[in-house]
Formats: C-alpha cells, structure tokens, sequence
C-alpha cells in the first residue's frame, strides 16, 4: 500500500470537527498531483501526546513504510507546531519529523522563530507533506489556503538572498505577516546533514531535515496573511495595551508599536543603558585628572 492509499485511509479516521477551540487543521499535501486534504488530531492523540512533536510521531506511526529508504518520496515531512504555540506570550516552537537520511533513525528537530506560530495563525497546526514535486516548488499558504508558485528562479539561493527576493516578490513583512521554512544549496545538492532555515538564523538542524525537503523538490513553504479568526481592529479602535490607534491584530499592534513606546517610556534596559553610560563618563572625567 503507498503513501497515498496510507494518507487517505488515515483521513478518512480523523475527526472533521476540532477537538478544541484553538485547534487547527492538519492538511495532508501531495506535491506531485498539488491534492491538499484535511482532517483535525484525534482529541484521544491530544490528551496523551499533546500536539507539536507528539502529534507529529503520531503521523508519522501512521504513515512510515520501512521497507523504503529515508528520501524515497512515498516517506513523509512533518511540520507541527505545539498546542500553546502562537497563543501564549514566548511560545513560538514548532517540530519537524520524519525519517533521518543521515542516520536512519527518527528525524525529529525543532525550532522557533516565527514559522510555527504563523502556521497556527492560519489555522494550520500540521503540514503532512509527500509526494516530489515536477519542479522546484514555492507552497504559499494565506489565510489557510494553500497556492503553488514556481520555484526555479529561486534554485541556488542561500538563506539570505532567498529571503530578499521572497519579500520582494510576495510584498509580505517578515514578523509582522510573513515567515518561511526553505532549503537552501546545501539541501539541493542531497547534503544529507542539511538544515531547514526557519528564520534568519533559526534552523531545524537535526537529522538531514533539507536533504529531506529538497528531495520533494520544495524550495520553500511561505505564509501570508492576518492571524486566523482574528480579524482586524477598526481604524477607530483604541489598541488597550499601548493606548495607540492600530488597524492591525493585537500581536500586530504590540510588534508595530512597542519599539515606540520603549523609547518613550524608559524601562529597565534604558534605565540601565543609563546608567552603564553615566558611569562610564564619571570614569573617564576622573581618570583624566592629573
């Protein structure tokens, strides 16, 4: 039995309703027919694993054919990002699972930055993906929908260049409603240690996650869009945390304003930045005296 006899026998399972209020969908996606399809984790997975990681080993229990090798496109990449992740101040963790290339036993890493919890603002909390891909592929999602975009252009690019030219072209905001998860040469050429860039600096780093990827010739998987279910404040709306008009949700308004308002109103890094320089100067005053 393939992968997509597994995928549709597994869908057909899954619950269509979420468990939970702040639940999102988990979408299973076949990158050679682009078939996106859907489902929610059991609540029974929930209570005993959890979301993020668990979930992911779950799905990938599921799954796993062993009689295959760890890039064979049949074998799947899992990205899932945790129960709390996008909802409370600091969680921002999100886990990528599948079978290790360089190693031949779980591929399990993990990473921050701003991906696992846009995944979740778009109503997304697992991306099962298989399949390879005809061409180098950009997967977009916005608002919770998937879109497929051309990706050869981008063959070649490192993390920061790749990032310049996706901003560029897709008129997103890194941190305020853009992120991305891509490959980078390394992957491309079947380096079976590479990562997944996850931001400007964060990685997926362990267990050969870009060989993983790029052998479904995914360049990278971009999100765009406002957080899911939140909408946006009116223009007359008086933002309640830092007293200023925003038209934008409230995680949008705290990353637009707050640079602001701390040079405004010191706190304790300014207070100690303060006082570090006043310190200094009384330094240097009394060892310029003779």
């Amino acid at each position: 039995m393939g992968i997509r006899d597994h995928v549709a026998r597994l869908v057909s399972e899954l619950p269509h309703d979420p468990q939970y209020p702040a639940q999102g969908r988990t979408l299973f996606v076949d990158l050679a027919t682009r078939e996106v399809q859907s489902g929610y984790t059991p609540r029974r997975i929930l209570e005993t694993l959890l979301s993020g990681r668990g979930a992911n080993m779950f799905y990938l229990y599921r799954l796993l054919d062993e009689s295959l090798y760890p890039l064979h496109t049949d074998i799947p990449l899992i990205f899932g990002s945790g129960v709390l992740t996008g909802i409370v101040p600091s969680a921002a963790r999100g886990n990528c699972t599948s079978w290790a290339p360089e190693s031949g036993v779980i591929l399990d890493s993990n990473c921050g930055d701003y991906f696992p919890s846009f995944l979740r603002m778009n109503g997304i909390d697992h991306l099962v993906l298989y399949g390879r891909s005809p061409q180098w592929a950009l997967m977009v999602i916005r608002e919770g929908e998937v879109e497929w975009r051309d990706a050869t252009p981008y063959a070649g690019l490192d993390n920061i260049d790749m990032r310049e030219r996706i901003a560029g072209d897709l008129g997103g905001m890194w941190t305020r409603d853009m992120s991305m998860v891509n490959v980078t040469r390394a992957g491309e050429n079947g380096v079976l240690v590479a990562g997944i860039m996850g931001g400007p600096k964060a990685i997926y780093a362990r267990g050969g996650t870009g060989a993983k990827m790029a052998s479904l010739h995914l360049k990278a998987i971009v999100t765009l869009g406002h957080t899911h279910g939140s909408g946006r404040r009116s223009s007359s709306t008086r933002c309640r945390r830092w007293g200023r008009r925003s038209c934008t949700d409230r995680a949008g308004c705290s990353a637009r304003w707050a640079p602001r308002t701390i040079k405004r109103r010191p706190g304790p890094m300014r207070s100690m930045r303060s006082t570090s320089t006043r310190i200094a100067r009384e330094w240097k005053a009394a060892s310029d005296v003779p």
